[in-house]
């Protein structure tokens, strides 16, 4: 039986990876995606073979998404600000992103209330009311695709913003029932600083009495990404692959 109360989600859309988190847990999905387009290589003798990465159907075709889909395809490496306006990419991640929270916890039968966590660049100035509308327009509604031949759908029935290090200062004030932790509750009508480092984004907000203080809230397209950019001169892997060996903990190391 559908549940007639709507499920709250928390959804945070990185230029790093996706982060999907419901009533049950959460799950992380790595930010890379690419076109499934070539032959897959059979075994052979010396070498190891992998299990491929999740492959996502899309009414615009057929995505790997997640880690190691830039060796099992073609990247598609779109991180400006149409993606929250569900480009391709964003709408085969997207898809990714609840294909595994159904896996890891079952699919959500019901209508859901997804809060969206954004960088705090992508709120300010002529983007404060662009990009939240273009974000409302593309998740609310009926989302339906396949993986493994297996049809997936979810409803989005309301969709709310906010910014991701406010998500930040919150998960930090809050236990996981959404109550203050006793001995942090004072913070939240005090002076707090909140330094949020993303792969595109590093961001500094300061609340002073549950307030922002708009002087020290900034937003700065940089962060992890340009780490990477730095380890890889001359362009030999993509941002997905040097993301892959960054989590695995292989990256190399400037001279």
């Amino acid at each position: 039986m559908k549940s007639t109360t709507n499920i709250i989600i928390g959804l945070d859309h990185g230029a790093g990876a996706w982060k999907v988190f419901g009533p049950h847990g959460g799950i992380e999905l790595p930010s890379s995606v690419a076109t499934n387009g070539r032959t897959t290589l059979g075994k052979v003798a010396g070498l190891r073979s992998r299990k491929p990465p999740l492959c996502v159907e899309t009414a615009n075709g057929a995505f790997y998404v997640g880690r190691e889909a830039h060796t099992w395809g073609r990247p598609q490496e779109n991180l400006d600000d149409i993606r929250f306006a569900g480009s391709p990419e964003a709408v085969a991640l997207m898809n990714g992103a609840f294909t595994l929270y159904a896996q890891h916890y079952g699919p959500l039968n019901g209508p859901l209330t997804v809060y969206v966590g954004v960088p705090q660049e992508a709120i300010i100035g002529d983007k404060a009311k662009a990009i939240p509308t273009a974000i409302k327009k593309w998740l609310t509604g009926a989302h339906t695709w396949r993986v493994d031949d297996q049809p997936y759908t979810i409803v989005i029935e309301k969709v709310l913003i906010t910014s991701q290090p406010a998500g930040a200062l919150f998960d930090y004030l809050l236990d996981e029932s959404g109550r203050f932790i006793a001995a942090r509750q004072h913070l939240y009508q005090e002076e707090v600083g909140v330094i949020s480092v993303g792969m595109s984004t590093v961001e500094l907000l300061v609340v002073q009495q549950a307030v922002p203080n708009q002087r020290f809230t900034l937003g700065k397209t940089a962060g992890v990404r340009r780490l990477l950019e730095l380890l890889n001169p001359h362009g030999h892997y993509s941002r997905g692959e040097m993301d892959d060996l960054l989590r695995a903990g292989a990256l190399p190391t400037l001279r």
